[in-house]
């Protein structure tokens, strides 16, 4: 299973890879195109991040980074930049479902905002409870997206168990 799901391995590093090297996505038949609301959250940005993902549209993913943006998965190294970020969804988030539920931001005198959304990511494997922190800077930029899996040990154990 790819890395991106939890983290358990890790990819050849997508901060040298091109756009024409990322592997295939499924198929736009195959993809059922969905709207995304949180409550709690407007931030036009957030809301087309999970859009984007669940629809599979991951250069238009990250494109919605600032162009130094950091994709921070569970159990792995940051990946940094819009053509990794994009190469990396297209080689580890092929079937992702993100359910976003709830979040609140929090804004700053200099124009930034951070926010945090918590929710439930489907994956064609399993599910598991998510809590998605995000960055963004002035002209509402990505900056930095970090994930992080709300499991227990025991349940991460069994996404080991059924990953083999």
């Amino acid at each position: 299973m790819p890395a991106f799901y939890l983290g358990l391995a890790t990819m050849t590093n997508p901060n040298q890879l091109t756009l024409a090297q990322k592997p295939p996505t499924l198929s736009p038949n195959n993809i059922q195109t969905r709207q995304i609301s949180i409550a709690g959250i407007d931030e036009p940005n957030v809301i087309a991040y999970f859009q984007t993902l669940a629809n599979q549209d991951f250069e238009a993913t990250a494109s919605l980074f600032a162009p130094d943006g950091e994709l921070c998965p569970p159990f792995e190294d940051g990946v940094v930049g819009k053509v990794a970020i994009a190469n990396y969804l297209a080689q580890e988030a092929i079937g992702i479902k993100p359910n976003p539920k709830e979040g609140f931001a929090e804004y700053f005198a200099d124009g930034t905002v951070h926010l945090k959304i918590t929710g439930r990511v489907e994956l064609p494997w399993c599910a598991v409870n998510v809590a998605w922190r995000f960055a963004l800077d002035r002209n509402r930029q990505i900056t930095c997206v970090a994930i992080d899996l709300l499991a227990t040990m025991q349940e991460l154990l069994k996404f080991r168990n059924n990953r083999g």
